[in-house]
């Protein structure tokens, strides 16, 4: 009888510590939109509103003709944060979303930051790249980014 309560205490121990544990859970993250020049957006991670998102879309380099690009509200509430390294001296860098998760309160995304490979001809004119990334409403109260170099930033909600 002795036996069977410890190994029923040892049983309840264990389920109790794998329930404290939790496994990531994939987090359906989109790509909004990727700009070549994200002027005022810092480098890091930055919660942006679709207004901010908008206004990147429309700036106009030289004497571009205007196009009303407006989009309409999302139907679901969703955080858009945006993705940035700041500035770049050529075009040719770029992120992508690897995959994204959600474990213990943290939205997690890996991104892999592109660079022009050294022998490419680029053009020398001064970038400034992000990634818009549109994250479902959850149970969670921080993003974490990060890319094949280390960690690009944090957001506490």
């Amino acid at each position: 009888m002795i036996k069977l309560a410890a190994i029923g205490t040892t049983m309840t121990a264990l389920v109790a510590f794998s329930a404290c544990s939790s496994t990531p859970t994939a987090l359906a993250v989109t790509e909004h939109s990727a700009q070549p020049q994200c002027i005022g957006i810092s480098s890091g991670l930055t919660q942006v509103t679709p207004k901010m998102v908008q206004q990147l879309q429309q700036r106009q380099f030289l004497n571009e003709p205007s196009e009303d690009k407006t989009q309409a509200e999302p139907a679901t509430p969703q955080l858009l944060v945006a993705v940035s390294h700041g500035a770049q001296p050529s075009p040719g860098y770029r992120f992508e979303l690897k995959s994204a998760s959600v474990s213990e309160g943290v939205a997690q995304l890996n991104l892999h930051w592109t660079t022009p490979a050294p022998d490419s001809i680029q053009a020398t004119v001064m970038t400034s790249p992000c990634l818009v990334l549109a994250l479902p409403q959850g149970a969670y109260q921080r993003v974490v980014a990060q890319d094949q170099n280390g960690l690009i930033g944090e957001l506490d909600l």
